[in-house]
Formats: structure tokens, sequence, C-alpha cells
């Protein structure tokens, strides 16, 4: 799926694994969630027609839990990201990202300025968080502005 807005997702499987990889366009407004209503289609649609049981969420969500607190990104008094980013956790999902690692980490390196953004995110189902043994968020300056999250589960 991908509209004119530069939002995409894909979603695939492997064996008994099903992936949503997510793209949201830095412009797009949690506020009013297309890409939330998207995601939970899909992952309706894996759970009641595949029966899905393990599934992760990941992506370039652009978009940060701490962009609540700048009034660049959302009014005072209002928490879209943060209310974005807890929908997907009350679908039954965890924070692979914040099992091992407690404080934002910086997945992307802006143009201009230096704040260290936390822009993508690893989401999936508690079969797998049980599983999870290890994350990393690997510097790659030579490939990208993005910093892949590489995960480690013992499934």
């Amino acid at each position: 799926m991908e509209d004119d807005r530069g939002m995409g997702l894909l979603v695939t499987s492997y064996k008994d694994i099903y992936f949503i990889n997510v793209y949201a366009n830095l412009d797009f407004k949690p506020v009013n969630p297309p890409l939330l209503g998207f995601i939970s289609k899909f992952v309706s649609h894996l759970r009641h027609r595949h029966d899905a049981k393990n599934i992760i969420i990941a992506g370039d969500f652009n978009m940060d839990r701490r962009m609540d607190d700048n009034p660049r990104f959302a009014k005072k008094g209002t928490y879209p990201t943060n209310d974005f980013f807890n929908a997907i956790l009350d679908m039954g999902f965890y924070d692979c990202v914040r099992k091992q690692i407690s404080k934002p980490i910086q997945t992307f390196r802006p143009v201009k300025g230096n704040f260290p953004w936390e822009l993508d995110h690893m989401f999936c189902t508690k079969e797998l968080y049980d599983c999870l043994k290890r994350i990393n968020v690997q510097n790659t300056e030579e490939l990208s502005d993005h910093n892949p999250i590489i995960a480690d589960f013992d499934y």
C-alpha cells in the first residue's frame, strides 16, 4: 500500500512470522492517523484470516515520542505521537528497543541540527518479544541518514 503523501506499508511473511514494514512521511500528522488505521487493518487481517501469532511492525515511522514536547510537532497539552505509539501497544505489541535500551536512541541523523531523533521503531507480538535476545541500533553513516534496528530472536 502506498499513497501520494509518501506513506507506505509492505506486508510480507516468512514461515509463520508476518512483517508489516512501515514508511511514514515526516509531513504525516498522527492526530489524523491514516497510518494507524492501515496498521490496525492489516494486523486484524493477519490475525483473523491467517491466525497470525508472530507479527513484527517495523520501519521508518518518522515519529519520535519526544515530538509531543515540541510545539513544532504538537499543540500544547496534546500527545498525538504518544497516542499513536500507545495504540500500537494497545493492539498487543511490545516495543523491542525498550526491552533492552530504556532511553531513546538515535536512529536518524538530521542534516540540520543535531537532535538524536529516534524515528525508526520495531514492535512485535508477545510470542516474539519473549524470544528477543538482543537488539542493536547500528551506526551506518556511510549508507544512510538512518541507523537500522537489528534484532536477534531465539525463535
